[in-house]
């Protein structure tokens, strides 16, 4: 046995990094969507119990069913942790509008699984026109995050995440859009994305509260999304890791 007499840094310390990354993020603006029991509120409906709120974790800000998913959301508590439910072609998503005074500049985190590498619709943020809106979208073993208008965009190579699910995290400000998957290299792409200024709206699980999108929406689990507005966590690549991606980063690795 291997005995240290002193103080470890609290990062050292295994089964605290929840708790890190939570104190961490109250130092500046953040929305933390943890699919667990205390933060979703069900309802009873005729085809069974569904997802009627899902609350952050820090903060007030509430996810409310998008407008064509009616009864549709799922929880489920099977798994060491909780997760959000989204099946194939079925109006699952969520929106919190608004979400911060505009989408010019703000970072997403989002913890997933998926079937077949085919989730579909992870998330996507809108400006107040919603005439344009930047979204993360994983489709037949690709994962790409680009904007309606097709002024940008980024795509890694999905893996599989039945047995382990993938973090994917990327900021944009103002035209330039930096993302990284399950903590590997940055990807960088720069454009003149338009229309994001305005009040910002957030979806998870969907595009935007269009009906007739049900192709983009697939077999798809997410534990956790995190939401920074008006900040940017990550880095050119080569350059000095923030300490939220940091933080993001050893959650992830450790506790999901």
């Amino acid at each position: 046995m291997l005995n240290f007499e002193g103080n470890l840094p609290t990062t050292s310390l295994l089964g605290n990094e929840e708790a890190c990354l939570y104190r961490l993020m109250r130092e500046h603006e953040f929305h933390w969507f943890r699919a667990g029991s205390d933060f979703v509120s069900l309802g009873e409906g005729p085809a069974g119990t569904f997802v009627s709120t899902w609350d952050s974790l820090a903060g007030d800000m509430v996810a409310k069913p998008s407008a064509p998913n009616i009864q549709n959301g799922r929880f489920s508590s099977g798994s060491p942790w909780g997760e959000m439910v989204f099946q194939a072609e079925t109006n699952c998503g969520y929106s919190v509008n608004p979400i911060a005074p505009t989408a010019e500049r703000f970072s997403v985190a989002v913890i997933y699984r998926s079937r077949n590498c085919d989730g579909r619709t992870l998330c996507s943020i809108a400006g107040k026109s919603h005439d344009n809106f930047i979204f993360a979208n994983e489709f037949q073993g690709k994962l790409s995050i680009i904007d309606r208008a097709g002024t940008i965009g980024l795509t890694f190579q999905s893996v599989d995440t039945m047995h382990r699910p993938s973090l994917l995290v990327f900021s944009f400000d103002s035209g330039c859009l930096r993302a990284t998957l399950n903590g590997g290299a940055v990807q960088e792409a720069l454009g003149d994305v338009p229309s994001m200024g305005g009040l910002a709206e957030l979806f998870i699980g969907c595009r935007n509260h269009r009906k007739k999108l049900a192709k983009t929406l697939g077999n798809l689990w997410i534990s956790d999304l995190i939401y920074w507005p008006d900040k940017t966590i990550v880095s050119a690549e080569g350059a000095q890791m923030t300490a939220e991606l940091s933080a993001v980063n050893e959650f992830w690795r450790w506790a999901r």
